[in-house]
């Protein structure tokens, strides 16, 4: 059963990857669903959007970690892929919020 929930919220998060990869559901992204249509078009929709499909793939891989946990008994690889989870998560708001990345030119 919870092998089946990681696998479920992992394809959740490979779908939403492939969305954001391609440039679409881009209003799911915080803050940009909320920009004026002129500061939406300051914004370098497809770098963001492949840096948030890249995200969205490597937090399905934080889960697949994850989904190890019940299958081999061991809490360690839970432990571990919520510890990499935490990093992406905390790595990506920084590297996304300073030198104005996703800014076009």
């Amino acid at each position: 059963m919870q092998v089946g929930i990681h696998v479920l919220v992992m394809l959740m998060f490979v779908g939403l990857g492939i969305a954001f990869y391609r440039g679409k559901a881009l209003d799911l992204v915080a803050g940009y669903n909320t920009m004026t249509k002129a500061e939406k078009a300051r914004v370098d929709q497809a770098g963001m959007g492949k840096f948030m499909g890249k995200l969205m793939f490597a937090i399905a891989g934080c889960n697949l970690v994850m989904a190890l946990s019940p299958l081999l008994g061991n809490m360690l690889f839970l432990w571990l892929g919520m510890g990499l989870m935490m990093a992406l998560v905390i790595g990506a708001v920084i590297y996304a919020n300073t030198g104005d990345r996703f800014l076009r030119k």
